[in-house]
This record gives structure tokens, sequence and C-alpha cells, in this order.
């Protein structure tokens, strides 16, 4: 800014200069440093938050189903459960041709009076262990409870079904190591035919205890085909 103030003698102008004040100017070079800062630290902590919601998502994802899986699995062998039966059944009844095995072990209470709780869980994880390797890829296997284990058999006859649950007698009777000792134990199958989606899960399943039965009256490592006529489940509407 300039301004003139006085005439010399010769006739010459003086002006007063000076430089106008910028206040808005000055404040923003002055605090440009703390802004970027600050943006530089909001855009790290929205980084930061992005990350950690979605590891937190992720963890409640997989939480949702670690207790999923729980709820639907036994807790000592890893086989389904109990609640999976009847989904289970009515799944691979529909695709056709259906065996049922239910199997008990033959001298498991004897054992786990003998040498206690802790061997007898070790026990019951081998037994699943070698079920699960022993049967086929579309199978399913269960534990029901204590020493017995369920086994779904699709898309194979009556016949068949009984030959292999012949041959895990067999596998399933081998010497057992656990905890540096010998176990030998046995096992009893009794087994039922469904042959259409209208049957019944709870009658399939009562009609192999019902074998199951038979076969732990006739000694150890029996096999026993249902004798009973499974009821078709009636349909309205």
């Amino acid at each position: 800014a300039r301004v003139e103030i006085a005439m010399r003698p010769n006739g010459q102008a003086q002006a007063l200069s000076w430089q106008p004040l910028t206040p808005a100017r000055d404040l923003l070079r002055q605090s440009l440093p703390l802004a970027v800062t600050v943006l530089v630290v909001l855009i790290a902590g929205g980084i930061f938050a992005v990350r950690m919601s979605r590891r937190a998502v992720h963890s409640l994802v997989e939480a949702e189903k670690q207790m999923r899986h729980a709820a639907t699995h036994d807790f000592l062998t890893g086989l389904a459960n109990r609640s999976l039966v009847a989904s289970e059944f009515a799944r691979l009844s529909q695709q056709g041709h259906l065996t049922v095995a239910c199997l008990d072990l033959d001298g498991f209470k004897a054992i786990n009076d003998s040498h206690g709780h802790a061997a007898g869980d070790a026990l019951l994880k081998a037994v699943a262990a070698r079920l699960r390797a022993a049967c086929q890829e579309r199978d399913v296997v269960f534990r029901l409870g204590g020493d017995e284990f369920a086994v779904l058999m699709p898309a194979i006859s009556l016949a068949e079904a009984e030959m292999r649950c012949r041959q895990l007698c067999v596998l399933l009777s081998e010497p057992y190591i656990v905890d540096d000792g010998v176990m030998i134990i046995g096992a009893s199958f009794g087994l039922s035919s469904v042959t259409g989606a209208e049957t019944s899960c709870d009658e399939a399943f009562r009609c192999a205890d019902e074998a199951l039965y038979r076969a732990k009256g006739e000694g150890r490592g029996k096999v026993m085909t249902s004798l009973c006529e499974i009821e078709p489940v009636l349909r309205f509407g």
C-alpha cells in the first residue's frame, strides 16, 4: 500500500508505503503444519478403524461358526451329534435308498470302569477316528451319546451296507493303544432300510435300534438287519 503524504521543494512527492496486514493468510500459514498433522492422524485412524472393524467382523463370523459347530457336533470326537440326525436323514432319504446303521461298543463299560473315564474318552476318540476313516465320503457318522454311534449310508443296498458293517466290526475289534496300554473292544450293528423320502426318521432309527438289541443279544460283533416294517409318513395338503 502507498499514499502520498507531502511534497518536496523540488516538487517531488513524498509517499508512505507499508505492507498490508494479512491475518487470514498468516493464520493459515501458521496452522498449516497442525492441519496436515491432524489430517494424517485422521486418515491413519480411519484406516486403523476399518482394519479393526474387519477383524472384529471376521472374529464374530468365526465365533458364530464355532458356536454353530459346537452345537451340532460332539465335543469329544468331533462327529455330528443328535441335533443333525433329522436334517441329515431328510436330506439323504430324498436322494434315494438309505441304510441306517446303529452301533454299540461291546465291552466298553468294563474298560471305562477299570481304566477310568480319561482312558475311556481316549478310546472313544480312537473309535470315532476309525469309523470316520473307514466310512465313505458320502456317509454321515454320528455319536449319539456314550458308546452309541450311528452311520447313514446313502445310495447302497441293504446287503451292501450289511457287508460294510461286518468289515467295520472287524476293524473296530482290532487292538487300540491307549495310554501305552492295549485295549480290545468290539461293536454290534443294527440296520434298517429306507426306500423313500416319506419314511419317518424316528421310525427308521427305532427299527435299527431293535435290530441292534437283537445283535447285542446274540453276542459280540454281530450285525443284524431290522425285521420290522417301516410305516411311511402320511402327508396331507
